[in-house]
């Protein structure tokens, strides 16, 4: 290859002289070096076809076999070439398609006309995609849907919850130590009960016995009595290495006269929300601990005794919650009179 190049550029070089008109009186010279080097070039490209040849008809021809053989592939393959263009070509371009592309782009022929023209025996995708389109949409239009059925359902009923009846006994600001002690004995009835909440109960028993909140001439002493020897009872079973947690059930008599002492009494609404309101004071509560308190302090009525307070009480809360106080600020007279009433 590099032996090619050298004298194809030696070729070149000598072509330019020729041109040259002031190396006029070198031409023959030149023209002599340029058949020889013409000579040798097709030398070496005949010797190139005659190695390319062998490839395929074996190293054992001769380079004249090669080249018979070659010039025989090439009549055969005009043959077929002519055998096969008697058959008649779909052409898909039409005579004028220059001319309806040229009146495309001055904007007379539109792209649809455009196509149908340059496209002919039905070849025009654009119509194809058309008529399929056209096809497709009735046969959407014929299914039908499944009509609905348009009879009225039966409305839920809503079950109304059940209204709570007004509590029947006495609100107080407290209840007395022997209700409380009752009312923990009372929760206990159809329970299983561990050693620890029983020894809690005696517990609260023996210290309102030494801080003489429970007495022997008290009201409720009977059934005091009763209840705190079943207790008693009940948590000596249990010290038992196999004592099983019992459950405790009062007998009828028992727990009807429970339910007559505990549901006597009944602390006043406005007494629940005030204890949490006194807690507040000098602390930053969240906003959601505060909603849930004004929802309860929405509950009071004027009913409630201690209704002006509960707005009082609001008051100093929406005062903190607009920022005008960095924590809740109870008035030290307002502070006393609720300690005094809730017994703090």
């Amino acid at each position: 290859m590099s032996n090619l190049r050298d004298l194809e550029q030696k070729k070149q070089d000598l072509r330019n002289l020729l041109a040259d008109s002031s190396m006029s009186d070198m031409h023959s010279s030149v023209e002599a070096k340029l058949a020889k080097i013409n000579a040798q070039i097709s030398k070496i490209r005949g010797s190139k076809t005659v190695s390319g040849s062998n490839r395929y008809v074996g190293n054992s021809k001769s380079a004249k076999g090669a080249t018979m053989s070659i010039r025989k592939a090439k009549t055969a393959a005009t043959a077929k070439k002519s055998a096969g263009a008697t058959a008649p070509k779909k052409t898909l371009r039409t005579a004028n398609y220059s001319d309806n592309r040229s009146r495309v782009k001055r904007g007379k022929q539109t792209k649809q006309e455009f196509d149908t023209v340059r496209f002919e025996n039905g070849n025009n995708p654009y119509s194809k995609r058309k008529a399929k389109k056209a096809t497709e949409k009735p046969a959407k239009k014929a299914a039908e849907k499944p009509q609905k059925d348009k009879t009225p359902k039966a409305k839920k009923t809503v079950k109304e919850k059940p209204q709570k009846s007004e509590f029947a006994g006495n609100y107080v600001e407290n209840i007395d130590t022997e209700k409380k002690i009752l009312g923990r004995v009372l929760a206990l009835h159809g329970k299983n009960t561990t050693k620890v909440e029983l020894e809690k109960i005696l517990r609260a028993f023996n210290t309102a016995k030494t801080n003489r909140t429970i007495r022997k001439d008290s009201v409720h002493a009977g059934i005091l009595e009763k209840v705190y020897n079943f207790i008693l009872v009940t948590n000596s079973e249990l010290r038992k290495p196999d004592a099983k947690t019992p459950k405790i059930v009062f007998k009828p008599e028992t727990l009807a006269a429970l339910q007559n002492v505990v549901n006597q009494d009944a602390v006043f609404p406005s007494i629940l929300v005030l204890r949490k309101y006194i807690n507040y004071q000098g602390k930053k509560p969240t906003k959601t601990v505060l909603d849930k308190w004004f929802k309860d302090a929405t509950k009071i009525t004027t009913k409630d005794k201690y209704y002006a307070k509960v707005q009082e009480a609001m008051r100093v809360i929406r005062i903190y919650e607009a920022g005008k106080s960095q924590t809740v600020f109870i008035p030290k007279t307002a502070l006393n009179g609720l300690a005094g009433l809730l017994g703090k």
